[in-house]
């Protein structure tokens, strides 16, 4: 089983690759024409609030008493999921 720090250290590690993805996404979008840059914007802005309320889920199971751990991992799991499926959706669309 995993201990809530190497929980939380696995999960840091997954929203800074995810970040690093996004500033990615935000070059690429200062290379793209004007109507263009209004989709990546809108998507960009969505995936940072995203990545930002990960953040603070994960805040709030560092914070966690041991007995309620278990179940914030799950919500947060659930969560994180989530966000990173939205991303690859959201990716998808601006590159059609």
């Amino acid at each position: 089983m995993t201990t809530k720090q190497e929980y939380k250290e696995k999960i840091e590690a997954e929203i800074s690759q995810l970040q690093h993805k996004l500033d990615a996404v935000k070059q690429e979008a200062k290379s793209q024409a004007a109507s263009a840059r209004v989709k990546y914007d809108e998507v960009i802005d969505n995936m940072q609030h995203q990545i930002e309320n990960a953040r603070g889920k994960l805040n709030e199971l560092s914070n966690a008493a041991e007995g309620a751990w278990d179940k914030m991992k799950c919500e947060l799991e659930d969560s994180w999921s989530s966000v990173k499926n939205m991303f690859s959706a959201a990716i998808d669309k601006i590159k059609k």
